[in-house]
């Protein structure tokens, strides 16, 4: 399983003690302190011995697994029986929140998915618009979801005829335009060429 090699300084057994510490709490820093050793120590070994490593991701594959099983995966979110805010497997929103790093992780998910969304519904006419005007659909589409844009079916016409002055009186007249204010106004010049 793992080396029998140890790291200076390190206690005989440690890997092991480590790995059974992890495997029960998924926890990097409570497995090292049961090992007797330092996080940093566990990195690096992690990094030189491949049986080490491979014996590591098994043991936080058992933790997940555990934890899908008992808290089960929900991808929208759902009061828990404490009445916390929840999401994914057990995720407490309201007590915990999202680290800056999970919020960077969807903002990026979720543009990429606006300019697939964008790409699909308005084709060639999407590639070849100027950056600001393809700036303003994706706003769009981030904010609307691909099925509500979809409902823009005079504005998906204007844009892909390249009326771009009709694309952006279509996105005005609209309930998303009034419930967005400035928004839908800042989109609209986008769409219209008079804003950088």
């Amino acid at each position: 399983m793992t080396s029998h090699r140890q790291p200076d300084g390190a206690p005989p057994g440690w890997q092991e003690a480590f790995l059974v510490q992890l495997r029960e709490t998924g926890n990097v820093s409570a497995a090292a302190r049961a090992a007797g050793t330092c996080r940093s120590r566990c990195y690096e070994w992690r990094r030189r011995d491949r049986a080490f490593a491979d014996a590591w991701a098994d043991a936080l594959e058992e933790v997940a697994d555990r934890l899908e099983m008992e808290a089960f995966r929900r991808a929208f979110p759902y009061l828990d029986t404490a009445g916390r805010l929840t999401i994914g497997v057990g995720r407490n929103l309201t007590d915990r929140g999202l680290a800056g790093d999970e919020i960077d992780y969807l903002l990026a998910t979720d543009i990429a998915l606006a300019r697939s969304i964008c790409g699909d519904q308005f084709g060639a006419a999407f590639a070849g618009a100027s950056k600001a005007r393809r700036h303003a659909l994706v706003s769009m589409a981030f904010n609307l979801g691909g099925p509500r844009l979809a409902g823009f079916t005079r504005l998906r016409v204007a844009v892909r005829c390249g009326d771009w002055n009709k694309a952006a009186a279509e996105a005005l007249d609209s309930r998303w335009a009034a419930q967005t204010g400035r928004r839908a106004t800042d989109i609209a010049a986008m769409l219209r060429g008079t804003s950088g």
